[in-house]
């Protein structure tokens, strides 16, 4: 399995005051008169964490600089399972199981994934006014009380997005990514990852995935998982580039021998699949 986490909480350059690293370039003085009163602290008042603290006591300004990336992550990645704080749901898969997000964080991260909501925003309320207007009359020839409270619940209803393209657990952990910059991959779920970071524009997360799919390749259960997953995405850009690649290594893991045949059924099927949709283009 791998985990990727481009939130990570391991003190930079920067943040390496906290251990009195980067203090050196400050006078002797300073940095004895601050290590001294912090000894002397209660130990209540000395609780370590994984917060990083760095302050310039030699400087004519005394000032803190407080990070705690890792705590960032965690309540960003606890956002996605409350589903009062999301305001966009996405119906993945041909079970169309619903997976939430936040619109803001979304539009921060993935410029062709929010693009995506906006579209589908913009339909939206155009089928509601449709529907509005069509509400509007029919109450008024009842002479409905209630039009109104109807109206605001009809225009209120949270935003739903089909994504038929991916499969819930792969999508599942690209919004986790989305949200808090850490996911974790195996090889049942790295064929969609590497599809989905293609297509919404993550470069680091789909080189992530490349190198970590291809690792796949030298124990066999994995490599049957990883085959596994590409059947479902035969259709799809980086899976064709990477099934292309493995078979350039069945001179180096006899694994993939084994499993040559199911590599090249998936992208026969990928072949047909070109061919069909060519059909039914110049129709």
């Amino acid at each position: 399995m791998m985990r990727l986490d481009s939130c990570s909480s391991a003190p930079s350059s920067s943040e390496s005051d906290l251990h009195g690293d980067s203090l050196g370039d400050l006078s002797d003085s300073s940095v004895d008169r601050e290590r001294s009163f912090l000894s002397r602290l209660p130990r209540r008042h000395r609780r370590q964490s994984a917060t990083s603290v760095s302050t310039n006591p030699g400087e004519d300004a005394y000032v803190m600089v407080l990070q705690n990336r890792q705590g960032l992550c965690d309540d960003l990645r606890s956002i996605v399972t409350s589903r009062d704080v999301c305001d966009v749901t996405f119906l993945v898969g041909e079970e169309r199981k619903p997976v939430h997000g936040v619109r803001a964080v979304i539009a921060t991260r993935s410029k062709l994934l929010y693009d995506l909501i906006v579209s589908h925003e913009k339909n939206r309320n155009k089928d509601s006014k449709r529907h509005c207007s069509r509400v509007k009359r029919t109450l008024y020839k009842l002479n409905c009380a209630s039009s109104r409270r109807h109206l605001m619940k009809t225009s209120s209803t949270r935003l739903t997005i089909p994504m038929t393209s991916f499969d819930p657990e792969s999508f599942q952990k690209l919004l986790n990514y989305i949200h808090s910059g850490t996911l974790s991959v195996d090889a049942r779920t790295v064929i969609g990852l590497l599809n989905a970071a293609y297509m919404f524009g993550f470069p680091e997360l789909r080189q992530a995935c490349w190198d970590f799919a291809l690792g796949c390749t030298a124990r066999a259960d994995n490599l049957s998982d990883l085959l596994a997953s590409a059947k479902m995405y035969h259709n799809h850009k980086m899976t064709i580039l990477l099934l292309k690649t493995i078979k350039n290594f069945t001179e180096v893991f006899p694994e993939i021998k084994n499993q040559i045949d199911v590599v090249d059924n998936i992208l026969q099927n990928n072949a047909e699949t070109e061919v069909i949709q060519g059909i039914l283009e110049l129709k």
